[in-house]
């Protein structure tokens, strides 16, 4: 987490896409179920989808989920999120 800055609406979303259930103490249920991450991506890739999609929608009011896709053409197993958010006015 960063020193400074953690209330902008990216760092949080960034922020919760990078916990992992049961990470944190008091919200066990906050962020993304790591159990799936050992299986083949054609398998995980509509669960991981949902799990961020969920996540973001749960816990940041600040903004509606447009779309979101993941690149797992990265090196060594590892996957990228690009997630499309429209930020609300009225919160």
């Amino acid at each position: 987490m960063k020193k400074e800055g953690n209330a902008d609406v990216d760092v949080c979303v960034l922020n919760l896409l990078k916990t992992f259930k049961t990470e944190v103490p008091y919200s066990r249920e906050k962020g993304i179920d790591s159990k799936i991450l050992d299986s083949p991506i054609n398998e995980i890739e509509v669960e991981m989808i949902e799990q961020a999609e969920n996540v973001i929608q749960d816990y940041e009011d600040r903004v509606d989920v447009d779309d979101v896709a993941i690149d797992a053409t990265l090196e060594n197993g590892e996957m990228k999120y690009s997630v499309g958010i429209t930020q609300n006015e009225e919160v």
